[in-house]
């Protein structure tokens, strides 16, 4: 059961680092679409599907990376009370944050696929002065990206359970010695 959980552990891992690369190619795009518009609005007649693009990249960078930036600790927090937390505290604290955070997530996979399924099939369109973009293809990220987002809660979760384990178990030989 364990290498079965390795296995999964390490795909997983595997899966994130291809799309934080994939998520890096795309900052570079949205970065050459903002230059092409710039360039071609200066110049020449405007390039208006660049927006489109860089807009729909720009969503995709902020669903799809949020998981990520959690596992990475990246978030914004206000850590002025947790700081003057004992340790026991501050890993109880952080496992019924990661616990709400891990349903609201779940929440948002549910909800966001929901969406994304009902206007794939109503066939809703983004119409904008370049390109004419189906709008599930836009809300889709969030739902994926919430699912990143779970699962990293759920790693933390499982992580803070193990260390306030570990830390019980440290108090147990510390009495008995």
């Amino acid at each position: 059961m364990k290498s079965i959980y390795n296995a999964l552990n390490s795909a997983y891992d595997k899966l994130t680092q291809g799309i934080v690369v994939l998520l890096s190619v795309c900052v570079l795009a949205v970065i050459f679409l903002i230059t092409i518009q710039i360039v071609s609005r200066m110049f020449f007649t405007p390039v208006l599907w660049t927006t489109d693009i860089a807009n729909c990249l720009m969503v995709a960078l902020g669903f799809l990376g949020s998981g990520w930036l959690l596992r990475q600790d990246g978030h914004v927090g206000i850590d002025l009370l947790y700081c003057n937390l004992s340790r026991k505290k501050q890993l109880m604290l952080s496992l019924v944050t990661s616990t709400l955070g891990t349903v609201t997530s779940m929440v948002l996979v549910y909800v966001g696929f929901k969406v994304s399924y009902s206007q794939f099939l109503r066939g809703v369109i983004i119409v904008t002065g370049g390109w004419d973009i189906p709008k599930f293809i836009v809300l889709v990220m969030i739902p994926i990206g919430m699912v990143f987002v779970t699962i990293e809660f759920m790693r933390k979760i499982k992580h803070y359970i193990c260390e306030l384990h570990q830390l019980g178990v440290e108090k147990k030989l510390q009495k008995n010695l």
